[in-house]
């Protein structure tokens, strides 16, 4: 089934731009959530700034008692970001209408309109 996947991030909610979507052939609703979650994701990740206003070095220091940062903190903080970004992840996942197809999709996507004319025009609302 085809589906128009609708990912952003929690703090921004799709504005100033912080915003992505596709289209994708999913056996399954669940499999399009998760292919959701994984474009929110790497949204998210896309933007360096948004890794300082989720959760800073400082942040880390602060939470471990740590004085100042070390390399070897790396990894660890890096897991802790990645859990904080998990709660910040925000999609919308939407099955295409009967009769639309994905030509109908690329034909839209030339006449660069926003996500939500794709959602309201080709897409069933859940």
């Amino acid at each position: 089934m085809l589906y128009f996947i609708y990912a952003k991030e929690q703090m921004y909610e799709g504005l100033h731009g912080i915003y992505d979507y596709t289209a994708c052939d999913c056996d399954s609703f669940k499999e399009a959530c998760d292919y959701g979650r994984e474009l929110s994701y790497e949204l998210i990740n896309s933007y360096s700034f948004l890794e300082d206003e989720y959760y800073t070095r400082d942040d880390f220091l602060q939470g471990k008692g740590y004085e100042e940062w070390k390399d070897e903190y790396e990894d660890e903080y890096y897991e802790i970001l990645n859990e904080v970004i998990d709660d910040y992840l925000s999609y919308e996942v939407y099955p295409f209408k009967e009769g639309v197809t994905l030509k109908d999709y690329e034909e839209w996507l030339e006449k660069n309109m926003p996500p939500s004319d794709f959602i309201d025009r080709f897409c069933n609302q859940i």
